[in-house]
């Protein structure tokens, strides 16, 4: 049994009930490797789980030493003993979260679902503040792990928002400041780059209006196999994604000629 798991172990013990984020919380011990001791020692009999429902509405496990391990019940009771100190123990437990909560502050989850409702866009420095953890040493990713993957908190690079405060900016917005927000949309160099706009009029659209149809799918070919050639030496990523919109237009280009 490995350091963590003793420490993890002895604390379910004398405080059942816990949630991982808790027990990373009293013993300052990374989330994941708490997560993972915890999941261990529940499939090898060591500790017991229950569904309980978190300060954030989301339900999360609760976790007890198994009254067998402790000694509180015969490693093989009778079915209805076992049944009986079951539901006594599940009661300790929900009584036990009953009263943490009354007594114990908002964990470093709940803090951080409080700092983010009504902000659109939350740096990881800002978040890591407001949780009371080290920028330096943890990130929120850490502890807010499930809730990006189950998609009540959205991570874009460095930024943090809650899913609902996201659907929010993609909704129709009324306001005058928001209408003009949405007539400005971002630069995108590949789709709509600046320096090939001229006048409010895309460079394609005079270009097909210039050249002959021959003269058109050479200059679509000629950009294709320059992007392909730079890719590797300029912009990487964009340059492939300028190539692929010159093929795309090649292809509708490429029309079959009747006689």
């Amino acid at each position: 049994m490995s350091k963590h798991e003793e420490e993890i172990i002895s604390l379910v013990r004398s405080q059942p009930g816990l949630r991982a984020v808790q027990i990373s919380d009293k013993l300052d011990i990374d989330p994941d490797v708490v997560e993972n001791i915890l999941v261990t020692a529940t499939r090898h009999g060591k500790l017991m789980a229950t569904k309980v429902t978190a300060p954030n509405s989301l339900q999360v496990d609760a976790y007890r030493a198994n009254p067998a391990v402790l000694g509180w019940v015969a490693a093989t009771p009778p079915a209805e003993k076992a049944k009986d100190q079951e539901q006594a123990t599940v009661k300790q437990v929900q009584d036990e979260i009953v009263k943490q909560s009354q007594t114990k502050g908002p964990t470093k989850i709940d803090k951080a679902l409080a700092f983010l409702v009504g902000k659109k866009e939350v740096t990881a420095d800002d978040l890591c503040r407001a949780m009371g953890i080290e920028p330096a040493k943890y990130s929120p990713t850490q502890y807010l792990s499930r809730l990006i993957q189950d998609g009540t908190v959205i991570k874009r690079g460095k930024w943090y928002c809650l899913a609902s405060e996201a659907d929010d900016l993609a909704a129709p917005e009324t306001t005058p400041q928001k209408a003009v927000l949405l007539t400005k949309p971002e630069h995108d160099p590949v789709n709509t780059p600046q320096h090939y706009t001229v006048g409010g009029i895309e460079f394609i659209d005079i270009l097909r209006a210039k050249l002959t149809p021959e003269e058109l799918r050479g200059y679509f070919k000629g950009n294709v196999l320059k992007y392909v050639i730079r890719a590797e030496l300029k912009d990487g990523l964009q340059d492939y994604q300028k190539c692929a919109r010159y093929a795309n237009w090649l292809a509708q280009a490429e029309t079959p000629v009747t006689q």
